[in-house]
């Protein structure tokens, strides 16, 4: 954050990589199927999301990320990075800099 209160932005593209590292460490740490389930159900969401939207803003993609983020909080142990990268992607608080996975 830098002064005055606004949010530095970052690419998208970056943003998506800290996501995959973070759910990629939860899946390596969890303890049992609920909490794979609720991580699987965020890659899945990602999936839609870039091949129906292609990685652009939707209401009907940003309440579903919501549901999710619910379900990680009361099901993900130590979910608060994953949970801070999903805000910052449910904010919008970053650059457009790709359009679809590689």
């Amino acid at each position: 954050m830098s002064f005055g209160g606004t949010f530095r932005k970052t690419r998208l593209s970056v943003l998506l990589s800290a996501i995959a590292r973070e759910v990629k460490s939860q899946l390596s740490r969890a303890n049992d199927n609920n909490t794979e389930i609720v991580l699987y159900g965020l890659i899945y969401w990602f999936r839609v999301w870039d091949h129906k939207y292609r990685l652009k803003y939707s209401d009907q993609m940003n309440k579903w990320l919501d549901y999710i983020m619910v379900d990680i909080y009361s099901t993900v142990m130590d979910c608060g990075p994953l949970l801070f990268l999903l805000n910052t992607l449910y904010s919008g608080r970053y650059i457009p800099d790709i359009d679809h996975f590689n």
